[in-house]
């Protein structure tokens, strides 16, 4: 558990808007570039979560309601470990904002499918293991899914898992002794998470071969070597 506590989390949500119509909508101002789009994505998912907030009512946000934070007040506060004292229902769109808010960005890995879509990727901001971060978390993806974001998944799309330790990055011997067991269970946890598109991808690479390549050792490396 103590261990637990000192771990921070980030995730990436990589989906498609399969039409912008609705999500423009009245929208007068020029776009000048695509990147002008996120900031509109950003605010209608901005006022889609408070809309999930105040109705309360899907189901995996049942067993946090009672353990939620409050509201921070302006300015966003964080605590002293550089986290955010409680669930800030504001996604940007702006680069500053990266693991301090939610934001909204592009990921050219994306094939999107649609009359008029655009690739998303969504990403947290730096979290713990802490029942408000779920919550937002579940808020999240239920406001993505609905009207009139109606984000959608396909192959090519993916959810990334990034763990640390913030402020302080883990020690030369954590980082070996993380590398080392990883090493050992790779195979499993590739069958288990891993989908079959992705096993040749060039993003997700086993680790293995390529530390076994990379040290001309052959095509198969072990947590021994």
């Amino acid at each position: 558990e103590k261990g637990q506590k000192e771990l921070s989390i980030g995730l990436e949500l990589e989906c498609f808007l399969p039409d912008l119509g609705p999500v423009i909508g009245q929208q007068l101002l020029p776009l000048d570039k695509r990147d002008d789009l996120f900031p509109l994505v950003a605010d209608c998912l901005s006022r889609k979560l408070l809309e999930v907030d105040a109705a309360g009512s899907h189901r995996c946000r049942a067993r946090a309601e009672a353990n939620m934070a409050p509201l921070p007040l302006p300015g966003f506060p964080e605590s002293s470990d550089g986290f955010p004292q409680s669930s800030e229902r504001r996604v940007s769109a702006e680069a500053m904002d990266w693991g301090r808010l939610w934001t909204a960005t592009q990921d050219g890995s994306i094939q999107p499918e649609g009359p008029n879509p655009l690739p998303v990727e969504i990403v947290s901001k730096r979290m713990r293991f802490q029942e408000f971060d779920v919550t937002l978390f579940c808020d999240v993806i239920h406001a993505l899914r609905s009207p009139p974001l109606c984000a959608a998944t396909n192959e090519s799309t993916g959810l990334h898992v990034h763990l640390g330790r913030y402020p302080n990055f883990f020690s030369v011997e954590e980082v070996a002794a993380i590398l080392k067991a990883y090493l050992r269970f790779e195979p499993v946890i590739n069958s288990l998470l891993l989908p079959v598109t992705r096993q040749k991808n060039r993003f997700c690479r086993d680790l293995r071969e390529v530390l076994a390549r990379a040290k001309g050792l052959g095509d198969t490396a072990t947590d021994k070597v």
